[in-house]
């Protein structure tokens, strides 16, 4: 039989208490440079965040605002262009043999001034605005006209606009109306 290998067994040398207070201070104060760093960095982080989301928000509104220009200036091109050359054929009149010349009693403060705007100026979504040019409903006044006519069937010949569209329409034509008469 073999003799099994003793194992000499390591001899571990008695620090002074001193010195491996020293070690563990100088450990621990590597460890805190670590730790600041991190602290820092996720401080910096929260802060970078904070701001990209105040960034996508200030981007997410002026890309709706964008497009909501786009919209506006599409319609005013597509009502400019149906002035032009109505889907009827017939001539270019004057705006007063379009529509019935502004009176502020039956029209409100400072109509004159206002119903010859063109339905782009009430901001409306460009499938309203179609939708109006389409009929010939080229200005603020035409509109007003209609809906003063017969204002709860004022929409019904009018392809594609739907009731919840008229309402919506009426909204922004009284909300302009309210708001160029306070000019």
């Amino acid at each position: 039989m073999k003799k099994a290998a003793k194992k000499k067994r390591a001899t571990t040398r008695k620090v002074p208490d001193v010195e491996a207070l020293q070690r563990y201070e100088t450990l621990f104060g590597e460890l805190m440079r670590f730790v600041e760093v991190i602290e820092e960095s996720e401080t910096e982080l929260a802060d970078a965040q904070r701001d990209v989301v105040d960034l996508k928000s200030k981007y997410d509104a002026a890309r709706d605002r964008v497009r909501e220009i786009k919209e506006l200036r599409d319609g005013a091109e597509r009502g400019l262009f149906r002035y032009l050359r109505p889907a009827d054929g017939s001539e270019v009149l004057p705006l007063f043999d379009r529509m019935e010349p502004a009176s502020e009693e039956r029209h409100g403060v400072n109509s004159d001034e206002w119903r010859s705007r063109p339905v782009a100026a009430l901001k409306l979504s460009l499938p309203a605005q179609v939708a109006l040019t389409d009929v010939g409903i080229l200005m603020v006044g035409q509109l007003q006209d209609r809906v003063l006519d017969d204002a709860e069937s004022w929409y019904e010949k009018l392809e594609g606009v739907t009731a919840g569209m008229a309402a919506a329409i009426v909204d922004r034509l009284n909300e302009f109306i309210f708001d160029e008469g306070a000019k």
